[in-house]
């Protein structure tokens, strides 16, 4: 499974698609599993993915200070919830 994450740090929209790894050490720090995002997913899942499969450097919390949005875009399951533009 792959999430299509939008992520605005203050230059634009950057579109990046998580990883393996970025979806596994999501699953680590959350205690979850992936598929249970069917049932929604909330900003700090999205941030949390996103940060995952940038790798940026510092804590999460900083990583946060960082973001000016961040949405959903696609993903590989069809039973995950979209946001309509």
């Amino acid at each position: 499974m792959k999430l299509v994450i939008g992520v605005d740090r203050g230059e634009g929209m950057e579109t990046i698609t998580t990883t393996p790894r970025a979806i596994i050490e999501w699953e680590r720090k959350t205690k979850s599993k992936i598929s249970n995002l069917s049932n929604g997913i909330g900003l700090e899942d999205l941030a949390m993915l996103a940060w995952f499969t940038l790798g940026s450097p510092g804590s999460f919390n900083d990583f946060m200070d960082t973001l000016k949005d961040v949405e959903p875009l696609a993903d590989e399951n069809p039973n995950l919830p979209h946001q309509e533009a």
